[in-house]
């Protein structure tokens, strides 16, 4: 009789379908991973840019004064601030394709020089930094290894929106004391192709919740930026109109040399991603 029911009650309640059970092991297939971390930088062309503007200075003080350079230091930029986020789409338990997006701050060059004559001295300050904006879309072929932990190697192709912000000032003085002060500020914006390689390692610190590490190589650079607003930084001197830049135009060096900055480098970075 117990069997009779047994069954009866079988046949009545609803049991587990294949499909409640192929959602229910279904593996998750989104994963949001913000991250930080920091990235080596070259410049090239940023670091350089205010030596051809103290050069011709220097050449114009020494014919004119017969001034002589004192004191000379200048400090490149070498490293940049990085944050942003990744949005991923597990393909397979092998592939995984998503898009990134990014902004890096680097740090502030800098460089002074200071002359002086026997009538006149000079103390000539350059200040420079730059900040982009990254949208990229990416690959990832992962690795499983057998602790549970994952390797991941990834392919990005993005697009960077630029921003070099330049800052000169100039003091003159004579023996008595200050006889004037000049200063003049830049700002220029330009776009860049920026593909990235680089390789993550992942670890499970609870269902879902993922700490990463990363580390990679960016071959961003920009061929152009064009001035945002009108300026003479190139000549901030006692005479401010020898150089002029307009809004729209191409940024140039005091010698026309266009700017073009190269911002690969190597870049490490930590995650705490969640998937679902």
């Amino acid at each position: 009789m117990r069997l009779v029911i047994a069954a009866l009650l079988a046949a009545c309640l609803p049991g587990i379908s294949p499909a409640d059970e192929a959602a229910r092991t279904e593996p998750a297939r989104f994963q949001v991973e913000p991250w930080t971390g920091v990235s080596t930088v070259r410049l090239g062309g940023l670091d350089a840019y205010p030596v051809t503007a103290v050069n011709w200075l220097l050449k114009t003080w020494s014919k004119n004064y017969g001034e002589h350079v004192v004191s000379k230091n200048r400090q490149g930029v070498d490293w940049a601030a990085m944050n942003g986020v990744d949005l991923w789409y597990h393909v397979d338990q092998l592939v995984r394709v998503g898009m990134k997006i990014g902004y890096h701050r680097t740090g502030e060059g800098y460089m002074k020089t200071e002359t002086a004559g026997a009538d006149f001295s000079h103390v000539d300050e350059w200040n420079w930094s730059s900040e982009f904006l990254v949208l990229g879309a990416a690959a990832g072929f992962k690795v499983p290894v057998p602790d549970g932990s994952l390797f991941v190697f990834n392919l990005s192709l993005g697009t960077a929106w630029a921003t070099v912000n330049i800052s000169h000032r100039n003091a003159w003085f004579g023996k008595t004391g200050p006889i004037g002060f000049t200063a003049g500020d830049a700002r220029g914006t330009g776009t860049g192709f920026f593909p990235e390689f680089s390789v993550d390692y992942e670890r499970d610190l609870f269902p879902g919740l993922i700490l990463g590490g990363r580390l990679g190589y960016c071959f961003g650079a920009v061929q152009e930026f064009r001035q945002a607003y009108d300026n003479s930084v190139n000549s901030a001197s006692e005479n401010s109109s020898d150089v002029e830049s307009t809004k729209g135009h191409t940024v140039r060096m005091a010698d026309g040399t266009p700017l073009l900055v190269d911002y690969a480098g190597i870049f490490l970075n930590i995650s705490v991603s969640s998937r679902f």
